[in-house]
Order: structure tokens, then C-alpha cells, then sequence
């Protein structure tokens, strides 16, 4: 790290930067069916996550559990003020030009409800389950089919647990 506050300022904001990333991803179902008019793969719900490095500056000095605990403090208030200004870079205080900090999923919205793919009857009778599996049969009209948890991300498929 440079030597001088500001030097080292703009070091841990650029490497801040570098790791900071929106992902958007949207859960789904492949399902297989006995009737191959139902095949496809449905999605249910989509997410939104942010990832961001939680590193800062810290003065230690004669104590350095107190220098450390205060900068946690100062990292639960920029999650704060991030999400005060709806995740987005702040432009005063002393966070502005680092990448505002987030938690977990910042958006998740569901698009169906786990159903019969042809009747839509809810719930179904889970005949079979393992792994992001799953062996179901609708009580309503009868259908048998599989049910495989899938997760698209930056446009690639993944199925089975997203392995």
C-alpha cells in the first residue's frame, strides 16, 4: 500500500471497485412429463445480488479492539447509507467513490408458484426427492413428471442443486 492517506484511499478504492459486481439471475424448473406438451423449463423467480468487499482504513493505535470495533461500526453505517441511497455510489461523506456496500439479494421478485405444469393444481404429490430433484405427481389431473431445480446466470444454465 502507498504510504499516504490519500495514495492509500485511492488503492482500496480501486480494488474496491474491481470486485464490485450486480449479478441477475433467474430461478426456474426443467420439467419432463409424461405429457411432452409440458416439458420446458419455467421460471419462478428472479434475483438480484451485489457483491462488494467490506475493507476500509483503520487507525490503530494504543488500543487496537476499539480501532477495529469502531471501524465495524463505520462499515454497518456505509450499509446504511448504501441502502438509503438505493445501492448506488455516494457522491459526499466519507464513503463517496467507493462502491456502495451490500447484503445478501438487493431485489427478488417470484414469477409462479410451484404447481401442476399443465393443470396449474397446487400442491402436488412429491413422489420422489434428491439433490434439486424431484419425482412429482399431480392430484388433479394425474400427471407424473420431474422436476429439476435450475439457476441461470449470465445467461448459462445450471440444474440439479446449480452445481
Amino acid at each position: 500500500m502507498p504510504a499516504g492517506l490519500p495514495e492509500a484511499t485511492a488503492t482500496l478504492r480501486d480494488v474496491c471497485w474491481s470486485f464490485h459486481r450486480r449479478l441477475e439471475a433467474t430461478e426456474a424448473w426443467r420439467v419432463a412429463a409424461d405429457d411432452p406438451r409440458c416439458d420446458g423449463l419455467i421460471p419462478w423467480a428472479t434475483v438480484e445480488a451485489v457483491t462488494t468487499p467490506r475493507c476500509g482504513l483503520a487507525s490503530i493505535d494504543a488500543d487496537p479492539g476499539a480501532a477495529l470495533a469502531a471501524a465495524r461500526v463505520a462499515c454497518e453505517a456505509h450499509a446504511l447509507a448504501a441502502f438509503e441511497a438505493g445501492h448506488r455510489a455516494l457522491e459526499t461523506g466519507p464513503w463517496a467513490v467507493f462502491p456502495p456496500l451490500a447484503r445478501g439479494c438487493s431485489a427478488h421478485r417470484i414469477l409462479a408458484e410451484r404447481g401442476c405444469p399443465r393443470c396449474a393444481a397446487r400442491p402436488t404429490e412429491r413422489l420422489a426427492e434428491e439433490l434439486g430433484r424431484a419425482r412429482e405427481r399431480c392430484p388433479r389431473c394425474g400427471l407424473a413428471f420431474s422436476r429439476i431445480d435450475a439457476l441461470i446466470v449470465d445467461g448459462v444454465l445450471h440444474e440439479g442443486g446449480h452445481a
